[in-house]
């Protein structure tokens, strides 16, 4: 659909897709800009890029720009965490029960060896929490899930009789709670709904990514390679790669969209070396459009450990009772551990030695960045790496 939008003063013509009444993502040019308003007009507008619209004064529409879905979902996050209000009080009131268990559980097990009587009772509470949250699909509440098991023995993994590890995670799990009793506000009218279709379009995004990841690792293994004539391997490509441009035709959103010009160009070149029965290049340009893949799928990774650091920021910063728990018990090393994980990870499955534009290396920079600034404490840093290093994907 075609649309106005008014920016500064100045009227702009847009095709866009709706995706509510708010929410409208902008469908890529099919041409260069052939003048310099044009260049303005991609500039403040880029493809893929999500427009939320507001009513300002005078009940103008006003849109808000984000450059990719997943700032979006950040932006959209970061204002209900400082407007929002719930009018889901069951769940919310529920939350907050479990948080206040959570909590006095923590100190019962903190000091010294808790008695017979006191075990007891920790332990009626952990399992209470823990058949409470048994089979949640929010994340937040699969954290405290995981968490609170963890926390049901109060044995170490080297059977040691251990308060502070069985501590550690608890307090996770009760932090997860929390971001879940944070969370609840959001699921409101306007800026939850508009939340939660943003996240749809980031989810359906990632699963033709993961979708089309399969199908081309697939394709090493299969008659491509393997055993049949020239003649039906170019028969049976041809038709392959038209598949496969359909499919990466319907990511329209960024940063999907990069992804999938990438692969477009890619799919090009290939065909070309099917032509030519040069399967050697096929498969050399499939592996490249395998690690692109690959490296898309680590964004949200990435962006898991920019909302864990989001949390850490909202303890420092709420009361003084829970930055005395945060000091005791720094659970920010889950953080470096996972970004370790992330890094390793990247390093084996993303080979960018082909990429038109290499950036692992610059990624990875950033995430060791990321990772030291954290053992600093310096969260503001880590979060402004983080956030570089998901850009760069």
């Amino acid at each position: 659909m075609r649309r106005k939008f008014q920016y500064k003063g100045k009227a702009y013509h847009l095709i866009v897709e709706r995706v509510t009444p708010r929410i409208f993502i902008i469908i890529a040019r099919s041409r260069p800009p052939r003048s310099a308003n044009e260049r303005a007009a991609r500039k403040i507008f880029p493809d893929g890029a999500v427009i939320i619209t507001r009513r300002g004064r005078n009940g103008r529409i006003i849109p808000q720009v984000y450059r990719n879905i997943f700032d979006a979902i950040r932006g959209r996050i970061n204002i209900e965490r400082r407007y929002g209000k719930s009018k889901k009080q069951g769940e919310r009131a529920a939350i907050q029960e479990m948080i206040k268990e959570g909590r006095k559980s923590l100190k019962q097990i903190l000091g010294s060896r808790a008695s017979e009587l006191e075990e007891e009772i920790v332990s009626k509470s952990l399992e209470d929490l823990y058949f409470g949250l048994d089979g949640s699909r929010n994340i937040w509440k699969e954290v405290a899930y995981e968490a609170i098991c963890a926390a049901m023995s109060p044995l170490d993994s080297l059977g040691r009789y251990n308060p502070g590890v069985r501590s550690l995670h608890l307090s996770t799990g009760t932090r997860g709670l929390e971001m879940r009793a944070l969370e609840i506000p959001y699921i409101l009218p306007y800026i939850s709904r508009d939340l939660l279709h943003l996240m749809q379009k980031r989810d359906q995004g990632l699963g033709i990514c993961e979708q089309e990841l399969a199908k081309f690792e697939a394709v090493l293994e299969s008659w491509l390679f393997k055993g049949h004539s020239p003649a039906y391997r170019s028969k049976n490509f041809d038709k392959w790669i038209n598949d496969r441009y359909l499919a990466i035709d319907s990511l329209t959103i960024s940063p999907f969209i990069r992804t999938a010009y990438h692969v477009r160009k890619d799919l090009e070149e290939a065909r070309n070396h099917g032509i030519s029965a040069r399967w050697a290049g096929v498969g050399a340009v499939v592996r490249r459009i395998i690690a692109s893949l690959r490296l898309r799928l680590f964004q949200p990774q990435i962006e898991m450990q920019i909302a864990r650091l989001n949390l850490i920021l909202d303890i420092l910063e709420g009361p003084e009772n829970d930055r005395e728990v945060y000091m005791f018990i720094d659970w920010s090393h889950g953080i470096t551990s996972d970004l370790a994980i992330i890094r390793d990870a990247i390093r084996k499955d993303c080979k960018d030695k082909d990429f038109r534009n290499p950036v692992v290396r610059p990624i990875l920079n950033r995430l060791s960045k990321a990772t030291n600034s954290i053992y600093d404490k310096k969260w503001q840093v880590a979060k402004r790496e983080l956030k570089a290093a998901s850009k760069l994907i």
